[in-house]
């Protein structure tokens, strides 16, 4: 104990240069840790979903799509998923449609929405149709919640 304290009573500026840099470094650690490591990082959306209840979708609002969408001319099955701020339409067609026949359709689809709903949550929509025995996704549509317009991609 008595080699410490005459080394530091011989090495008084280095030592209290040290502390400081130790002391600098400790702050400069915690501080970068609460920037770029919030305490939301456990959740899976973090602070995406903030609001969301005042948007809240109940299930009756998917039943009632998925039935109304189950009852349009050429197609055969739909299955509506809610994850997260994504609203996901997964729309069977008859073999016999176009793409341009199931943007139309899609277009329908995403007019029935509720603006606020629309404002709030994305929308994506998957066409599936049976071509040769193989199930494929000709159509795949997405609609942002801040823009007015479906974009699509075709295969």
């Amino acid at each position: 104990m008595d080699e410490i304290k005459r080394f530091v009573r011989k090495h008084k500026r280095e030592v209290t240069i040290a502390a400081i840099v130790l002391v600098a470094l400790l702050f400069i650690i915690i501080l970068y840790k609460s920037l770029f490591y919030s305490k939301s990082e456990k959740s899976v959306y973090g602070v995406r979903l903030n609001g969301i209840e005042d948007h809240k979708l109940k299930d009756e609002n998917l039943d009632k799509w998925q039935s109304k969408i189950k009852k349009m001319d050429k197609v055969s099955d739909c299955k509506v998923e809610l994850k997260g701020r994504l609203i996901k339409f997964f729309v069977t067609f008859d073999s016999s449609l176009s793409t341009d026949d199931i943007k139309t359709k899609f277009n329908d689809i995403v007019k029935d929405i509720d603006q606020d709903t629309k404002s709030y949550y994305d929308i994506e929509l998957y066409a599936k149709q049976s071509k040769d025995g193989t199930m494929k996704y000709p159509v795949i549509g997405y609609k942002h919640k801040s823009k007015d317009s479906v974009s699509y991609d075709t295969f």
